[in-house]
């Protein structure tokens, strides 16, 4: 009995829960984005190069910054599971050892074990959530970047500015319409 009962009963709900998730709905999803994705792609490809082009420009440092968050974010998430297992296996304890802990009169000490293990777990709940904020953050900021730099590339011939880096035609306002939405 090496392991708390309060511990093992929030590891086992945790990974059944996560399980539920990838098998039941994860599977299909992660098929059907990537069908997208694809799809998505070709179409872009098809219907303008050089705004699909500015566009993966800045996917690949956008790629690279979130999979830096998502490794931290799996490492906080392991975190907050051991956390709350702890916390959950201490108040399991003193709750079946109740009597006990009041005939000694045990209850400040437990009271600050506790507040520990909560403010473990708080910290680290609030760490990620900001982290997860950031990614989200992240994503739309670059979103607009993207906008902005698509708006340059397909006005750069209405203004006849000097920074033109493709030959050809403006493209049109639908195209542009397209490939921001």
């Amino acid at each position: 009995d090496r392991q708390p009962r309060g511990k093992l009963l929030t590891r086992l709900t945790s990974d059944v829960e996560s399980l539920g998730e990838a098998l039941g709905a994860g599977i299909v999803t992660i098929l059907l984005d990537f069908l997208m994705i694809g799809g998505t792609l070709a179409a872009m490809l098809w219907l303008d190069w050089r705004l699909t082009l500015v566009m993966g420009l800045v996917a690949v440092p956008l790629i690279v910054a979130l999979e830096a968050l998502r490794r931290k974010l799996r490492l906080l998430f392991l975190e907050i599971r051991e956390a709350l297992g702890l916390v959950n296996a201490f108040l399991a304890e003193r709750v079946d050892g109740l009597e006990v802990v009041q005939l000694f009169s045990h209850e400040p000490v437990a009271e600050k074990r506790f507040e520990g293990l909560n403010s473990r777990f708080r910290d680290a709940c609030q760490t990620s959530n900001i982290y997860d904020a950031f990614m989200y953050a992240l994503v739309d900021g670059v979103g607009r970047i993207c906008i902005a730099m698509m708006l340059f590339h397909g006005a750069r011939g209405l203004v006849g500015t000097p920074f033109e880096y493709f030959a050809g035609d403006a493209v049109s306002v639908g195209l542009l319409v397209a490939f921001m939405d």
